[in-house]
């Protein structure tokens, strides 16, 4: 499914209304009666229920009303209005008016009563303010925000939580939504790291946009970005044909693993062989042999080869896994080789080596290399990226300058090709956060470009059963380490 811009967003709903005929007011209704109904779905609520709806004067907050008007019509009497600016568009007036004459209570704030009203609600719809704010919201907005984050009720946000935006900073007052109910299509803005704690779970909402407008290549900054759905996944899942076997289903060697750190690097192993791939090794370094030697099975423990030994192994390989655990003194030389002459993922400190190699700003990846930094291996490749307020566009200068796939990793994930590709991996799932989930990621991704994936899509599936198998796992454990993860892989 397309990530759209606000930008992009709005143009789609100009071309909505001058070229195909809707009106404003079409539209709107069409918003709030499919914001409604979704939202009835997810909280249940009852005519006994006390209802709120917070109205801005832009498109959303029309949209609060129409919900509010809806409501209404069918009998929830206990529902209340909260105006909160007395400009609009002429749309948004209109459905104003029309609650008016309804008799629905309405409120203006600030007004004392409108205090009381959102600490006795149960469920708040917010349409206070959408993607046209620039900057913070203005006094006294901070107030109004305050009571409803405070409040016993569950906060539905029509398009954005009111405050978030593409130009958000943390600290800038914002409305935490439980749910955000957007519409047409996902917004960037949505999955900016400072945004997506506001947002709680984000449901998209048809409200009639001509799907050409929305399949068009509009962007104003040419990167057109996909959500990783489950539909997405289904669709790069490899399908082994009948008469495969371990030698045709490609062949990982992980180079990974030091003294104190030897964990990860079987960790990464363990996890290739839960992917499409026939074969992995695992090459390690002379005095920690034995011990890996003695816990795999499955996994072939080989001694780490010399540089100059390096390039006439690679051939037996298809893809090589470089970087868990492994430490980055004396790596250079073995990395060199493994970049200019093989392919695969480069985690940890496979980064933490090449972000000091000498003329790491010229290396050219061939396009057939996956790094998988998270932020702070990140800037040390880029000092100077703002990866918190410009991801989108940070990721994809990264991927083409150093000509590979990037995945940044993080509660929401950003993987970018050399071609300009964005995907976003909305994961939002803190109890990933453990020690080791990073090098079964590298293992997965590892194993999927073994198998002869391209490497934009190893990186999205990898990424993808990462996170499906943590939610499987946390769904049957409060807490859980990386060998427990293992298992649901």
């Amino acid at each position: 499914m397309t990530i759209a811009s606000s930008c992009r967003m709005k143009e789609i709903d100009r071309r909505t209304i001058e070229e195909y005929g809707f009106s404003d007011i079409i539209l709107m209704e069409n918003a709030g009666i499919r914001i409604l109904e979704l939202g009835w779905k997810l909280t249940g609520f009852t005519k006994n229920t006390q209802l709120v709806c917070l109205a801005g004067g832009g498109n959303n907050g029309g949209d609060a009303l129409v919900i509010a008007r809806q409501l209404y019509s069918q009998g929830y009497k206990r529902i209340n209005i909260i105006k909160v600016s007395e400009k609009g568009s002429a749309a948004q007036k209109t459905h104003l008016n029309i609650c008016r004459n309804l008799g629905i209570q309405i409120i203006d704030f600030p007004d004392g009563e409108a205090g009381e009203v959102i600490q006795n609600a149960e469920i708040i719809f917010d349409g206070i303010a959408g993607t046209g704010i620039s900057g913070a919201l203005r006094n006294p907005l901070p107030e109004l925000i305050e009571l409803i984050n405070s409040s016993r009720a569950l906060r539905i946000a029509i398009d954005v939580p009111s405050g978030t935006g593409e130009s958000f900073r943390a600290g800038f007052p914002a409305v935490k939504a439980d749910y955000t109910l957007t519409v047409g299509l996902p917004l960037r803005c949505l999955y900016l790291p400072d945004v997506r704690p506001f947002c709680g779970e984000i449901y998209t909402v048809p409200i009639g946009f001509p799907e050409e407008l929305k399949a068009e290549k509009q962007e104003p900054d040419g990167i057109e970005c996909e959500l990783i759905t489950e539909d997405y996944i289904e669709r790069l899942m490899p399908k082994l044909p009948g008469n495969s076997f371990k030698n045709r289903r490609g062949h990982l060697a992980v180079f990974g693993g030091s003294r104190g750190t030897i964990g990860a690097a079987s960790l990464c192993a363990e996890a290739a062989l839960r992917t499409s791939a026939g074969l992995v090794s695992l090459y390690s370094d002379a005095d920690i042999y034995g011990i890996y030697a003695s816990r795999h099975t499955s996994v072939m423990v080989k001694p780490l080869p010399e540089p100059e030994d390096l390039k006439n192994k690679m051939a037996s390989w298809s893809a090589v896994a470089v970087g868990p655990g492994w430490g980055t003194e004396g790596r250079e030389e073995l990395l060199s080789v493994l970049l200019k002459e093989g392919r695969g993922v480069l985690d940890a400190d496979g980064i933490n080596t090449l972000a000091f190699m000498p003329g790491r700003s010229t290396i050219d990846l061939g396009g057939r290399w996956i790094l998988t930094p998270h932020p702070g291996e990140f800037r040390k490749l880029f000092p100077d990226a703002d990866i918190i307020n410009r991801p989108y566009s940070e990721v994809v200068d990264a991927a083409r300058l150093l000509n590979c796939v990037i995945l940044l990793k993080g509660h929401v994930s950003y993987i970018a090709d050399p071609a300009g590709r964005c995907a976003v991996l909305d994961g939002n799932y803190p109890k990933l956060g453990t020690a080791g989930s990073g090098d079964l990621l590298a293992g997965l991704i590892g194993g999927y470009a073994a198998s002869g994936m391209e490497p934009f899509d190893a990186a999205v599936l990898g990424a993808a059963l990462h996170l499906r198998g943590g939610r499987r796992c946390g769904a049957e454990h409060d807490w859980f380490s990386s060998e427990d993860l293992l298992e649901y892989l």
